[in-house]
């Protein structure tokens, strides 16, 4: 689930928009990934919860956007924490999407 709140948009030039949000994120983990808390639990169940900006982007047809997520709070710090960052617990990662130009 998003909110977001628009900070600018425009029709012209590279960056058409920005947003601020705040999000949360849930989910069911297969027990071979993320072990259950309680036994006999085939599934379990992961969240997230934070704030970010998103800028969506075009250049000639081709549009895309890109993210920065930050979560606040985590159900299982120790499966999100970056095992190959330098502080072993962050570590910034992109995400870009784009759109289809047709």
């Amino acid at each position: 689930m998003e909110v977001s709140r628009a900070v600018f948009t425009r029709r012209g030039g590279p960056v058409r928009g920005l947003a601020l949000h705040f999000f949360g994120d849930g989910g069911l983990v297969d027990s071979a990934a993320v072990p259950a808390v309680a036994a006999g639990k085939s599934a379990k169940p992961l969240w997230d919860a934070g704030a970010g900006a998103v800028a969506t982007w075009r250049a000639g047809d081709l549009g895309w956007t890109m993210r920065f997520d930050v979560p606040f709070l985590v159900s299982r710090w120790n499966y999100a924490a970056d095992p190959h960052a330098r502080d072993h617990r962050a570590q910034f990662r992109w995400l870009v999407s784009l759109a289809p130009s047709f």
